[in-house]
């Protein structure tokens, strides 16, 4: 009833489809099914599947637990890195049973909506020989990304014992580890890559990473010093790339705090509607460039049958919008990824690599990457956005070279809630910062 009557006043809803209730049965999945497809002949979109979660301190975990179907709770970290199998069974069916009528229902659908865009007069894919090797269950989650399902999506981290958010700077100070001028590698914490937040990330908490780094005599590069080899190696050098994968007003407030303490990073852009319209941002990323920012090309080319026409029609676009080529191109990492995508990667990338003169490519982090990246996203073709605790400290893990800061805008945000912390060395943390000794 809310979809109909979201379409019956001009919306476009999107609907993101959740199996394994725990009174799953292969009955409810074939009324849920048959419910989504009549819906989406009405006009309304399908985003994806994907399995229940039971997250920690929810109702329907203490449903699963109660009734025997999940053995413990499970922590935010096994939720951060399991997306494609089911958690649990339900009363009528098993894993393996849950997972099959996942599988088969997402090829249904997949050959429906192909059906669906083909009586619209639309390739469901751009190159229509790709379809048959793509029509796979992870599909359906590559076609129609919204970003209304990607935010459905990612999870607050409100139970599990991470460090939780921050809203104002002098909060998230909390979660800053000491720098290599304050504490010793041998009193490091043990496990750098602990997830310590579950995005959306508080913008206060990016601002004090970007201080903490300045106090420390970080220096800022963009791939314009960096494949020109014009920057110090025995330095401590940091070269920031936001992905803008969709929605790039969300890039505005990065670029606020970075203009106001002196740092210029790169964006990277996509020019495929499928994703966003970059028309109406023209002008505003061209004010970023006349700044200092470097502008760089967020490439989807990676997949399609013609690289080199598709990846020119990308090249003209940007060209077409800011008056120049794109010097600097990056891979858009879809996710989750499709069938064979290390595979297409690399064949993309063989493939372009003699015309790069030709198309004015001066570097790519494909090709030539900094040392290490430090990035807000999850592992395991995870959909969460994670940060670490790397993410916070970077001056006392690594003291030279060039460390990659690869930022998603569309994960951060302005928090105004503030969430305490039970993590026992951010609160020694906290307690030096209040005696005045940090």
């Amino acid at each position: 009833k809310g979809v109909e009557t979201a379409l019956a006043a001009g919306f476009t809803p999107s609907i993101n489809l959740m199996l394994g209730h725990p009174l799953e049965s292969r009955e409810t999945i074939r009324e849920t099914v048959d419910t989504i497809k009549a819906l989406v002949n009405k006009g309304a979109k399908l985003v994806g599947f994907q399995y229940l979660r039971p997250l920690p301190g929810t109702v329907i975990e203490e449903e699963c637990l109660g009734a025997g179907l999940l053995e413990k709770s499970l922590p935010y970290s096994y939720w951060a890195s399991c997306r494609n199998e089911p958690a649990l069974p339900t009363k009528y069916l098993s894993k393996k049973e849950l997972k099959e009528q996942f599988e088969s229902i997402c090829k249904e659908m997949a050959e429906f909506l192909a059906g669906v865009e083909a009586s619209k007069g639309i390739a469901i894919n751009r190159n229509s020989s790709t379809a048959d090797k793509d029509s796979t269950p992870l599909s359906l989650y590559r076609k129609g990304r919204s970003f209304l399902g990607r935010q459905r999506r990612r999870l607050r981290n409100f139970a599990s014992k991470v460090i939780k958010y921050a809203a104002t700077p002098k909060q998230a100070e909390r979660f800053l580890l000491p720098s290599q001028h304050e504490m010793p590698l041998t009193s490091m914490l043990p496990n750098a890559d602990e997830v310590v937040s579950i995005g959306p990330h508080s913008l206060a908490m990016y601002r004090l990473v970007l201080q903490q780094l300045i106090e420390n005599g970080a220096r800022f590069i963009t791939s314009r010093q960096f494949y020109s080899n014009d920057y110090d190696r025995q330095a401590l050098n940091i070269l920031i790339r936001h992905d803008i994968d969709y929605r790039p007003e969300t890039v505005e407030p990065m670029i606020a705090i970075e203009k106001a303490l002196g740092v210029r990073s790169e964006l990277h852009i996509i020019f495929d509607a499928t994703y966003y319209d970059i028309a109406p941002y023209i002008d505003e990323f061209k004010g970023y460039g006349d700044e200092g920012f470097l502008l760089g090309l967020h490439t989807v080319t990676p997949g399609e049958d013609d690289i080199y026409s598709s990846f020119r029609r990308e090249c003209d676009a940007f060209c077409s919008a800011f008056g120049h080529g794109p010097n600097y191109f990056s891979i858009h990492g879809k996710s989750p990824h499709p069938p064979h995508w290390v595979e297409k990667r690399q064949r993309f990338l063989d493939e372009l690599k003699p015309y790069l003169n030709e198309f004015g490519i001066s570097g790519s982090h494909n090709y030539r990457s900094p040392d290490i990246w430090i990035e807000d996203s999850g592992s395991n073709r995870s959909e969460f956005s994670v940060l670490r605790r790397r993410f916070f400290s970077i001056p006392a893990y690594h003291h030279s070279g060039v460390i990659g800061l690869l930022i998603h805008p569309l994960h951060w945000l302005n928090h105004t809630v503030d969430w305490p912390t039970d993590d026992e060395h951010s609160l020694q943390h906290l307690n030096r910062i209040a005696s005045g000794n940090a």
